[in-house]
């Protein structure tokens, strides 16, 4: 999606000969910004601020040891043995499927604030990306 994003900003400027092309330093400078829009410029800090960047980092670790903690206690214990027995009743599949329902649901929403959160705030912060607000339309 970004890549798309970086040549669709870009296309017009390979018709015009007297446009200035980006350079492969904003392009990666693109990829690890939380944006999806690509411009040449962003607005930035001043300074990195390393105490918010590790909490982040923490917030990651954390979020991913809890993952794996639902998974281990709630979710494998009813699918591990499945398949070894020569057969499976269908009641076992239907009471395992409504036991991970709730634990799988904490999973995505851990996964989705660990990506969406954490860690684009925590890149952000250290490629001091400054607009934080960057898609809010004021009026």
């Amino acid at each position: 999606m970004k890549i798309h994003a970086a040549a669709v900003a870009c296309a017009p400027r390979c018709r015009d000969d007297l446009a200035k092309l980006p350079t492969f330093k904003h392009y990666i400078y693109f990829l690890f910004a939380p944006t999806l829009v690509y411009r040449d410029e962003y607005p930035r800090t001043k300074k990195i601020r390393w105490g918010f960047v590790l909490f982040h980092f923490l917030e990651v670790a954390a979020i991913i040891f809890y993952n794996s903690f639902l998974w281990e206690r709630f979710i494998l214990p009813y699918w591990s043995d499945y398949g070894k027995e020569p057969k499976v009743e269908a009641g076992t599949v239907v009471r395992g499927m409504f036991a991970c329902v709730l634990p799988g649901v904490i999973s995505f929403l851990c996964g989705f604030y660990c990506l969406l959160h954490a860690w684009h705030n925590a890149f952000a912060e250290m490629l001091t990306f400054g607009d934080r607000l960057f898609y809010e339309v004021t009026f």
